[in-house]
Order: C-alpha cells, then sequence, then structure tokens
C-alpha cells in the first residue's frame, strides 16, 4: 500500500464529521480505479474503498397520505426502483423485536444486484418525545446473510466482533465478495405522534449483491439528538432476522450485447435491465500520457506526475462539493436509452455510484458508466443508447 492510500484510509477510517456524499463519492471514484488497474493497465492506484463511519439520519415529516406520491417517493431514490415497486417488486415482512422499551419493526423491504432499500419503524416509550428527535445515529449496525457475507458495516469494532465470532478472516475496508463495499443514505421519513414512533428510509448501493435467502439486520445502539441540543441512548438488542422471499433471491437480469456503434472506438463492456434499473458502462481508448520511446525514468516520472495532478483534483472537486459520481468529463450529461416503442428513459442519478466519467491518464483510457430509469418492466428486445462525447452524437444499437 502507497502513501496515498495509507492517507485516504487513515482518514476514512477515522469518526469524522463528513457527510454520506462526500464519503461516498471517494469511495466510488478510487473504486473506479480498480477496474482499470484489473484490466492490466500500468496504474499508479490500489483500491480504497470506504463505508460510513456512522449513520445520521435527518428529520423529514409526512403530513399527508396521497397514495400516488407515497409510491413515487417510495425510498426518494429513483424512478427505476418505483417502477419495481409498482409492479410487486417489494417485500412486507412480519418482523420486529422489543427492547430496552423501544420496538424496531421492519416495515419493507427490497433488494436486488445494486440496491438494499428497507424501512424501519421505531417505537419509543413515553418518556421519549418523538417530535423533539433531530437526528439518530445507528452506529453498530450490521447487516449480513445466512452465508455471513458481510452487506454493511460502519464500525470497526463491532465488524471485529462478528468476525471474531464466526471465524472470519475479513478485513475492515477491504472489500471483496465476502464483504460488500456498500454506499448508503438515510432519512426519516415520517412520525407519529400518536404512537409516539417514527419511521427511517435506508437506502445501500452497491455492486453484485449476493443472492441471500436470509438477511441478520442488528445493531445495539440508538443515539437520539434533539432539537434543543439534548443527547440520549439508548442500548438493547435489535436483531431482525428476515426471511427473503424466493423472487429476490432468483431474481433474473436481462443481458443486452452491441448490435452497432457509430464510434468503433468504444467498446460497451455492461449493458444489463433489473428490476429496478438499466447499468450500462463503456470504455474509449484516448492518447497516453508517455511514448513508448520513453525511458524508463522518464515514463515514470510522467506517471508521479499525473498521479498528483489525479489526487490534487480529486480533493480539490470534493472540496468545492463536485462529487466525482456527478462528474462526466467530455461527456454530455444528456443521455437517453429508447427502447422499440420509442420511449426514452433518462438517468436516474439518485446517487454517486450510477453515474460518472473517469480518465485512466497513464494509458489513455475513458472509462463511462450509467444508470437509466429503464426496468426489466419496460425493456424490449432491442434498445437503443444515445450519448455525447466531445462534441460527437454517439448512438449505440443493442440486442438480447
Amino acid at each position: 500500500m502507497d502513501n496515498i492510500d495509507m492517507k485516504f484510509k487513515e482518514i476514512l477510517s477515522q469518526d469524522l464529521d463528513l457527510s454520506y456524499k462526500y464519503k461516498n463519492m471517494v469511495r466510488t471514484t478510487l473504486k473506479e480505479r480498480k477496474k482499470l488497474k484489473n484490466t492490466d493497465f500500468k496504474s499508479v492506484f490500489k483500491i480504497i474503498s470506504v463505508a460510513c463511519t456512522c449513520l445520521i439520519v435527518t428529520t423529514s415529516i409526512v403530513f399527508a397520505k396521497d397514495i400516488g406520491n407515497f409510491i413515487s417517493n417510495f425510498f426518494n431514490t429513483n424512478k427505476g426502483i418505483d417502477k419495481a415497486i409498482e409492479n410487486g417488486y417489494i417485500f412486507e415482512p412480519d418482523v420486529k423485536i422489543d427492547s430496552s422499551n423501544t420496538e424496531v419493526k421492519l416495515e419493507n423491504l427490497l433488494m436486488d444486484d445494486y440496491n438494499l432499500n428497507f424501512t424501519l419503524s421505531l417505537k419509543f416509550d413515553d418518556n421519549i418525545d418523538v417530535v423533539n428527535i433531530k437526528k439518530i445515529e445507528l452506529p453498530d449496525m450490521i447487516i449480513a446473510d445466512e452465508e455471513n457475507r458481510i452487506l454493511f458495516c460502519s464500525n470497526k469494532e463491532t465488524f471485529d466482533n462478528y468476525c471474531k465470532e464466526y471465524s472470519l478472516n475479513y478485513e475492515y475496508l477491504n472489500f471483496d465478495d465476502k464483504y460488500i463495499n456498500s454506499g448508503i443514505n438515510w432519512y426519516i421519513k415520517s412520525k407519529d405522534k400518536d404512537q409516539n414512533s417514527l419511521n427511517i428510509i435506508c437506502n445501500l448501493y452497491g455492486k453484485n449483491y449476493p443472492k441471500s435467502r436470509k438477511l441478520n439486520i442488528n445493531f445495539n445502539t440508538i443515539n437520539l439528538f434533539n432539537n434543543d441540543n439534548s443527547t440520549m441512548c439508548i442500548e438493547g438488542i435489535w436483531n431482525l432476522e428476515i426471511s427473503i422471499p424466493e423472487e429476490f433471491y432468483n431474481r433474473n437480469v436481462l443481458l443486452y450485447k452491441v448490435k452497432s456503434c457509430s464510434n468503433p472506438n468504444i467498446n460497451v463492456s455492461k449493458a444489463e435491465v433489473t428490476n429496478t434499473g438499466m447499468k450500462f458502462e463503456l470504455f474509449i481508448e484516448e492518447e497516453k500520457i508517455y511514448n513508448e520511446n520513453d525511458s524508463e525514468e522518464v515514463i515514470n516520472q510522467k506517471i508521479a506526475e499525473a498521479n498528483e495532478r489525479s489526487t490534487e483534483n480529486l480533493i480539490e472537486r470534493a472540496e468545492q462539493g463536485n462529487y466525482f459520481g456527478y462528474y462526466m468529463g467530455d461527456f454530455k450529461k444528456d443521455t437517453y436509452v429508447e427502447t422499440d416503442d420509442g420511449v426514452k428513459f433518462y438517468p436516474s442519478n439518485s446517487n454517486a455510484e450510477e453515474s460518472g466519467c473517469y480518465t485512466d491518464l497513464f494509458n489513455g483510457i475513458v472509462n463511462y458508466w450509467q444508470t437509466y430509469n429503464l426496468t426489466s418492466y419496460d425493456a424490449t428486445q432491442n434498445l437503443k443508447i444515445y450519448l455525447q462525447y466531445k462534441g460527437e452524437d454517439i448512438f449505440i444499437e443493442l440486442e438480447r
């Protein structure tokens, strides 16, 4: 691990007051570097993947129950997920745990290859005023499945204890198919003063969530932060065990291949449609930063300079709020996928991992990825992608 890797991992492992958007941006950005490295390109970056160090939930009160609006903003994510829910792709388990006079109930859950969304209902005793709650932390929550694959954990002590209990050889923040690199956002969707309860929406997103048959959502601490700046910590044992329906663990993905492309330099590496959206990815070969005739000394110098510029640009964009997941480089943000019926579906743009662009300065490889609101419920035999790169209109025809 080089000095840059160590610095990022040191900073992002600490309990710093950083927004989820910032942390997820860094996580996504540096994860893309591993993808380029694994293609045998000469690269000095290694993956630095990070999880959030705490869960901060902000307040949002829902006053009305309009059914149409409820469905269209079920998890407040994107239209693709709403479309899946409209078609019944959601599970409502009867799972609840009462501990320390606080009842936690899992209201609903949705899971596919890229998303894990659920709603938790928290009902408190009378000495807690739910209306006064400003934010909530669940600092030691861990989500795992029946094969002890960890889908989310933001607390190193919790992570280490779980690995010790089940004799798992996992390393904190070293992600793989047994320890999923999940981004997260949380918010309080509603409050019920009469029941003294509130509903929390949790949106996890990553790549290649396993086809789990059971999930365990565990936490022992609930931190409450009130509008009057007072705080309260509730300690208990909340272990929610969920049996996943067959529709989730036997989920299918529609795979597409390139039929034609207006630009021969484009290599489409992914075109797949799920219940909740379409994932699309491509690579373009551009000019390298060094010449084949350069000496090893000159090549190393150019690589070092490019490495430094990339790091500086990443930090600068983060400080300015220009989060990398939405950085399009030379690609215009106007893009869509069109079905055989002539219906156009546009990017979802619901989190930093769903769209972006990265240029491998060392090898001149441009990586572009996008998520569209097209789901398997609307997908047709053929699809057409439109995008624009360096002023050039690009059309890519896909077929199943």
